[in-house]
């Protein structure tokens, strides 16, 4: 989409922005790249972004209505010209001595939430400060020019990267100049520059609101992630997971319950803590949280107040608490258990790589992608559907399976109904990795859409991440089918058949990953007709579109001599593996 300067109003934005613009980017959506300019040119005027002007829609979204928000008297500053915050919790004026910069010392600390129902973003840059080159990792320094106020953020969009360019202006309180969002800390301003970049990413302010964990964690860094309830673990589990999980530096942002009751401990129900360190004193495990409101001191069983313990702690444990008050929560295992309620985790594996492909499937066609391993390995798939919102995509689906000595054999299984978020709609495994030996691998990648709908290209993006670089080889239809049929000849070998009648043979089974298969062969010499009865008529539907239905329990097939038909069930609610209940009979 080109971008059409003819429509931009120009009282929200200087001449010489718009001519920059014309002469030196290249504009598609928001990936933008330029020539080297002489920033001279900037004396007289700093840099506004023409794609994300400084008006009411972009603080309140697409529907602003101007009545609804008329006292809110709201413009957009520069960073000298806004009153600044401070560890005091006062507010003062810019001194020329202590010049704003992009980045000062990066810590949790710096994170101080505003007016935004943000707190999954900034808790999510909070795990991330503890690893400052992370936060640096962001920011496209060589294409950002911070002295004329414009900055290059890379973000992730449908797990491929995408730059998004903003200006240094934000928005403030008319009547006392200060921040609306979050806020500086000291003379880093690299938060609420971050914020604004994923305001625009959304859309606005208001749009980047009350999303999920998730959303933040994978448009900063496309790594898989995974999400727990706490109350599915035990306390020795939860413990290992969370141990392993700051051993390798994964990043951790937790949730509090919906419904806290206890006024008295000074947490903030169905909210958004970054989770910092796990130690463990006297057979007792401390757990380090970080509130991104920067205030609300824990009032728990190691509250600051109890100054006998804490001194005791301090003294063994060093630096692990906190003097400030700046949100830092100390509490043991089992307050963070009574009180919280889901984890969410993203893998840094060190020395990992990851890597995506744009795929373009029809409605229930398969296409398969080869790939080979030189060692063994872990490996995470995940799929994105990139259609925004796309009701009539049931389901995405994708099979791993290995070949070895032209034998097929099936690895890993992920086929779930589609969930949405604000951006795209997900399908992820709910056990990220896989371990893989060296070997030739094979990838099956489909979707079930509506019936009604029309056929219709969906866009699927496949990624994966692993300590190698996959090189996937996409597969003809032939090749896909043989190594399909290979599967389930595969499959069936270990399955005794069942004599029906003297000319008509089935067999029928679980495969490991619950979905349910019955084989039919004719052995005569005539044409027969199979005619079944479902007795498990709630939990299973017939996959096979050409398979004539006669009501809702019952199906029959025809088969010509030796032909062999395989029908495939999909399971439309979870049910436990067991044998499925039908009455067989041939005609």
């Amino acid at each position: 989409m080109i971008l059409d300067f003819s429509q931009i109003n120009y009282q929200y934005i200087n001449r010489f922005t718009i001519d920059y613009f014309k002469e030196f980017l290249l504009f598609q959506s928001h990936n933008i790249s330029y020539k080297e300019i002489d920033t001279s040119l900037f004396i007289t005027y700093k840099f506004i972004d023409p794609t994300f002007l400084h008006i009411p829609q972009n603080i309140y979204g697409a529907n602003f209505n101007q009545n609804q928000h008329k006292e809110k008297q709201v413009v957009w500053l520069q960073p000298e010209d806004i009153s600044r915050y401070n560890q005091s919790e006062s507010y003062c004026s810019f001194n020329d001595k202590n010049k704003f910069v992009l980045f000062e010392q990066i810590s949790p600390s710096n994170i101080i939430q505003g007016e935004s129902m943000n707190c999954y973003f900034l808790a999510v840059l909070q795990s991330l400060c503890l690893n400052p080159q992370l936060i640096k990792s962001i920011f496209d320094l060589q294409q950002s020019k911070p002295e004329i106020g414009l900055y290059c953020c890379k973000f992730y969009s449908n797990g491929y990267a995408e730059n998004v360019i903003i200006d240094e202006y934000l928005p403030c309180h008319n009547h006392n100049k200060k921040l609306i969002y979050s806020k500086f800390y000291k003379n880093s301003i690299w938060v609420a520059l971050l914020e604004k970049a994923w305001a625009k990413m959304n859309g606005s302010y208001f749009d980047a609101e009350q999303l999920l964990i998730e959303d933040a964690m994978e448009n900063i860094f496309p790594y898989p992630t995974e999400g727990f309830w706490i109350k599915d673990f035990t306390k020795q589990d939860l413990l290992n997971i969370l141990q392993k999980s700051i051993k390798n530096n994964y990043i951790i942002v937790v949730t509090t319950k919906v419904d806290l009751k206890d006024e008295n401990i000074s947490l903030i129900q169905n909210h958004a803590y970054s989770f910092l360190s796990l130690y463990i004193y006297k057979g007792q495990t401390i757990i380090k949280l970080k509130n991104p409101w920067g205030k609300n001191e824990w009032q728990g069983k190691l509250q600051k107040s109890n100054t006998q313990k804490v001194k005791e702690l301090k003294q063994a444990l060093g630096n692990y608490f906190d003097d400030e008050k700046d949100g830092i929560l100390n509490m043991t295992l089992k307050e963070f258990q009574q009180y919280f309620a889901y984890v969410c985790i993203q893998y840094f594996e060190a020395g990992y790589q990851y890597s995506s492909i744009k795929i373009q499937l029809m409605n229930r066609k398969a296409k398969y992608y080869k790939f080979k391993l030189n060692f063994k390995t872990k490996l995470c798939l995940r799929l994105i559907q990139t259609t925004k919102k796309d009701l009539s995509c049931q389901k995405i689906e994708f099979r791993l399976f290995k070949i070895s000595n032209n034998e097929v054999s099936q690895v890993f299984y992920n086929g779930q109904d589609c969930w949405e978020s604000n951006r795209v709609t997900y399908v992820q495994s709910k056990s990220s990795f896989v371990d893989l030996d060296k070997g030739e691998y094979v990838i099956k990648v489909k979707i079930y859409k509506d019936e009604k709908i029309k056929d219709g290209l969906e866009e699927v993006v496949l990624s994966s991440y692993s300590s190698v670089n996959l090189k996937l080889e996409l597969l003809n239809r032939i090749q896909g089918k043989e190594i399909n049929n290979n599967f389930l000849k595969d499959f069936f070998n270990n399955i005794k058949p069942i004599q029906v009648s003297s000319y008509g043979v089935i067999q029928e089974g679980w495969d490991k990953y619950y979905r349910y298969l019955l084989k039919i062969q004719n052995k005569g010499k005539q044409s027969i007709t199979y005619l079944s009865n479902i007795l498990l008529k709630s939990n299973l539907m017939i996959s096979n579109p050409e398979i004539q239905i006669i009501n809702k329990t019952s199906f029959k097939v025809e088969l010509q001599p030796s032909q062999i038909k395989l029908i495939k069930f999909k399971i439309k609610k979870p049910i436990k593996k067991a044998k499925i209940l039908i009455n067989h009979q041939f005609q």
